[in-house]
């Protein structure tokens, strides 16, 4: 091998050397800091989106409460309340004599039906045991009952039975 040749092969070598070590050294090093910056603008996103959201809830809370103290200060509101307390009262005395005691027993037997929807989500929930529904219709007083009964009668989605299938 003549000189030249070795002095170029030499020359090379000593750029390659330093060039491949410094690369090898520098890569974990930008990998780790270009790691880093990802996760912190990643977070600052994340941290963004969070108080736009939390500005939205908080909007939203105040609109509602707005809504709310305004509906509270309506007296259309109020006497709407008024007489839907008067009509609830005044409904049983409307259905001319009304058989209390059948209503109730039959309101108690849509509930207690097998296969209903209803029925299914409760079981369900109390894992297999049937719930007594008794306790609860008889803590209704009598304007409650009726009401009860004839929503259930006159709306087929909740008169109807569903079965589970």
């Amino acid at each position: 091998m003549r000189l030249s040749q070795k002095i170029a092969i030499g020359a090379i070598l000593l750029a390659a050397i330093p060039v491949v070590v410094a690369s090898l050294i520098i890569q974990p090093v930008a990998t780790s800091s270009s790691h880093q910056a990802l996760e912190q603008a990643a977070m600052e996103r994340l941290v963004a989106l969070r108080d736009a959201k939390k500005t939205q809830i908080e909007d939203y809370c105040r609109y509602i409460h707005n809504q709310v103290l305004n509906l509270s200060k309506s007296t259309t509101a109020i006497e709407a309340q008024d007489n839907f307390r008067d009509a609830v009262s005044s409904y049983r005395k409307e259905l001319f004599q009304p058989d209390v005691e059948k209503f109730r027993s039959e309101f108690t037997e849509y509930y207690r039906a097998p296969l209903t929807i209803r029925r299914w989500h409760v079981e369900q929930h109390n894992r297999g045991t049937r719930a007594d529904v008794k306790p609860l219709m008889s803590g209704l007083d009598e304007d409650a009952t009726a009401l009860q009964y004839h929503y259930i009668k006159q709306h087929t989605s909740a008169g109807r039975k569903r079965c589970v299938a």
